[in-house]
């Protein structure tokens, strides 16, 4: 396969010397997998379809571990249907010539990964269910981030406060980098200031990103680091946090999209 002779090698007729000699057919071997897969896909599809129907109409289950299993059926579903017949007909229809089904390696590793690892968060669902019930008097009410020792304030930063000082010290010593060797290019250099321009652009994208976001969370962090109880008291800043955190999100991708052509250009 590496010097390019794979169909060859495979579907050639091949003798082997082992006090006996054995011929394989070059037509016989293809149509045979190419059936066995075929019925190996359709009851891959049918079983697959059947789970997520089993999933979507089963009412009995708590939203967060349907979702879980929802998740798990629909990447099994994808693979049996998509990808996998998707291999396999390439792989057939290029059986005198070194198969293009490579195009479609990083789409299989991907959903494969995804489909084992979809049991994980499942089997963590369970554990903690099991042995850690808690059961809330009611569906509805306030959820508080409120630390109990100062490593549990540690454990409040993960969500927002830790990535955007990565991102902020990053931003900076990009910024850094850039005027260094800004200063050391030749007044004649046009090519290296493009390729510092190109930096500096990436930078401000990632600056303008990561300002947005502190704009937006930092009140929801302090209320709820500092105040928990006042979310409880006042309603309405529980909607008015729900509300600025949509906003958070939903401008942030206007930004990278701005952003999006220094991020791809090569730097």
């Amino acid at each position: 396969m590496l010097n390019g002779n794979w169909s060859a090698a495979y579907y050639q007729n091949d003798t082997y010397s082992s006090n006996h000699t054995s011929t394989v057919s070059s037509q016989t071997y293809p149509t045979t997998w190419a059936t066995v897969n075929a019925i190996i896909h359709i009851f891959a599809l049918l079983t697959n379809l059947g789970f997520v129907v089993v999933v979507v109409a089963d009412k009995s289950n708590l939203a967060g571990p349907r979702l879980l299993i929802l998740n798990l059926a629909v990447c099994g579903l994808v693979l049996s249907a998509g990808w996998f017949p998707a291999t396999s007909i390439v792989s057939y229809l290029s059986r005198e010539r070194v198969p293009s089904s490579c195009s479609f390696f990083a789409g299989t590793v991907f959903f494969v990964t995804a489909t084992n690892w979809a049991d994980v968060p499942i089997a963590i669902n369970r554990i903690v269910a099991i042995c850690y019930p808690h059961y809330y008097r009611r569906p509805y009410g306030h959820c508080l981030i409120q630390p109990l020792n100062p490593y549990g304030r540690i454990f409040g930063f993960i969500p927002s406060v830790i990535p955007f000082c990565i991102v902020g010290i990053l931003s900076a010593l990009l910024f850094l980098v850039a005027r260094q060797r800004t200063r050391a290019l030749s007044p004649e250099s046009v090519s290296g200031k493009r390729l510092i321009k190109r930096r500096l652009n990436v930078a401000q994208a990632m600056l303008a990103s990561l300002l947005w976001h502190v704009i937006t969370s930092f009140p929801i962090i302090f209320f709820t680091m500092t105040f928990p109880q006042v979310i409880s008291q006042q309603p309405w800043l529980s909607a008015w946090i729900r509300g600025s955190t949509l906003l958070e999100f939903g401008v942030s991708p206007v930004t990278l999209i701005l952003g999006s052509m220094y991020f791809k250009v090569p730097i």
